[in-house]
């Protein structure tokens, strides 16, 4: 198995290679950043300070995958405030293709030789209540990347 914070970075690698998909985070490839876990995270506070457009890639576990062979599942989030279409975001990333990548849409394209392409993303709303009548919203995908079982 790999470490994990490797995929998470080339994550951020990728995405920065859509075009539509840096065009729609405000033109600018550094609103894509990965979320390093430190002693003590914080990831609410994270997600609560982030200024659209913003887009941030969030390791969230792994799992065992597959039967005799040795094989992991890496789960991972990209959360997501945009002042624009959410779904348009979305739409660019599993339908882009990447500067550095093969050719495919980025749904069918690997970032790593080990590793299948991202399992089929969802996409839904979180909610961060703020008190008994506000929240403060933002959209979140959901994807997964699981080893070929040739590590």
């Amino acid at each position: 198995m790999i470490d994990p914070a490797e995929l998470r970075a080339a994550q951020v690698t990728a995405l920065r290679e859509i075009p539509e998909v840096v065009t729609l985070l405000g033109a600018d490839a550094d609103n894509i950043v990965d979320y390093v876990e430190e002693e003590n995270g914080d990831l609410f506070n994270t997600i609560w300070g982030l200024a659209p457009p913003k887009l941030l890639v969030v390791y969230q576990g792994t799992a065992p995958s597959g039967g005799s062979q040795s094989m992991w599942l890496h789960s991972f989030s990209w959360v997501i405030r945009v002042a624009g279409s959410p779904t348009a975001l979305f739409t660019a990333i599993v339908n882009g293709i990447r500067t550095g990548g093969s050719g495919l849409p980025f749904i069918h394209d690997s970032i790593s030789d080990v590793y299948h392409p991202m399992g089929i993303p969802t996409m839904r709303r979180s909610v961060i209540p703020v008190s008994d009548t506000a929240s403060k919203d933002y959209w979140e995908i959901l994807t997964s990347y699981t080893s070929r079982g040739v590590e």
